[in-house]
Order: C-alpha cells, then structure tokens, then sequence
C-alpha cells in the first residue's frame, strides 16, 4: 500500500509539473502572438486619420471622400439588417440612415494587425441635428492597398439599447 501511495504521489507530481511547463509555454505563446499582432505606431496614426477624414466626410455628406474610405467589396453588417455589400449599396444606406448626422464621434479605439491587415474596435457615438443620439461599438476589418491606403473591408456594428 505504501508503494502504490507514493506511486501515486509521484505521478501526481508529475502530472502536475507537466501541466505547469505546457501552461507556462502556452502563455509564452500567447504573448509572442499578441506582440506579432501589435502595428507599428505610424500604422495606428495613418488609420486613425483615415477614420478622421472618412467621418469628417460622413457628417458633411461628401460622399466622394466618404467612399475612399471603402475597399470596391466593402461589407457593412449593420444590426437588425442584411449585410450590404458594395460601394454604392453602403452609399445609399448610409445617406438613408444617417442623412441628419451631426458628429460621430468613436472612443475606446483598439489596434491589432500586421502587415496588410488591421482590425480596429471602437465605441461610438452619433449624434444628431435633433440632439438625440445613438451609442455603440464596432469592430472594422481594415486592408492596406497596392498604393499603401488603408481601407475599410468589413464593418460590423451594433447599437446600445439606450439608443
């Protein structure tokens, strides 16, 4: 009995050292992963002012410098709707939905990406001529072009339920 009890000791021990040594390496993983997906800071200012001008425009209804904002296969996901795919479709939406815009302001803004590839989160928050307001987050799938540009892809947003 006495063997069998320091048997299973051991192989407790065991077990437990290995799970330690595959957690501690599966950690070591996850933060080599995370650092690879950080962008370089001139990346995140180039986005962010990609984003300033599009909503610059958005609220001014310049839909020419608007549309820039989009790569030619864009897709909005908004809530409670189908997606909408391309340029001029997301165009009219847009016009539709947000035509009395007076400021969109976005807060809480997350980068991840490499190379290429860029994935923003945002809150955000439209405000409208008629005071009221609308609150949400949004996840945009962002593409760097053959001339360098950023692009947003892939828009998918949701809207609080104080909105």
């Amino acid at each position: 009995m006495l063997v069998r009890r320091s048997t299973r000791i051991a192989l407790a021990v065991a077990v437990a050292l290995f799970a330690a040594g595959s957690l501690s390496s599966t950690a070591a993983k996850a933060e080599a992963m995370a650092e690879s997906l950080t962008l370089p800071e001139a990346e995140v200012t180039a986005i962010r002012q990609v984003f300033k001008t599009a909503t610059d425009a958005l609220v001014a209804g310049d839909w020419k410098v608007w549309s820039e904002f989009w790569t030619k296969d864009a897709v909005l996901m908004p809530p409670n709707h189908p997606s909408i795919a391309g340029l001029e479709k997301l165009r009219k939406f847009v016009q539709v939905d947000l035509s009395a815009l007076k400021d969109f302001k976005q807060s809480d803004w997350t980068f991840e990406g490499r190379g290429d590839l860029a994935i923003v989160t945002t809150g955000m928050e439209w405000i409208f001529k008629d005071g009221k307001s609308k609150t949400g987050k949004q996840i945009v799938v962002m593409v760097k072009d053959a001339e360098g540009d950023w692009r947003a892809q892939k828009v998918i947003y949701n809207l609080n339920g104080d909105s």
